[in-house]
């Protein structure tokens, strides 16, 4: 604190950190860059098992969901 006090911006431990958060944010844009590169839309047919699969997927998922019925009943009591 005393240095920062005598030499305000200038002081090194204070550069030091400014250069460090930027170098961080720069790394942290470069991988978010790198990722969207990476994701590449989907253009053309797809593999015949990889459409089976997901129609199997699909159809799992509607089961799944028609399943889940919450029981009806009235609840019994012993004395």
């Amino acid at each position: 604190m005393l240095w920062e006090k005598k030499f305000g911006r200038r002081a090194n431990h204070v550069q030091r950190q400014a250069e460090e958060e930027a170098e961080s944010k720069a790394r942290r844009e470069r991988r978010e860059a790198e990722r969207e590169k990476k994701v590449k839309p989907v253009e053309g047919p797809l593999h015949p098992s990889w459409e089976v699969a997901g129609r199997a997927k699909e159809k799992q998922a509607a089961v799944a969901a028609a399943v889940v019925v919450k029981p009806a009943g009235e609840k019994i009591t012993f004395d």
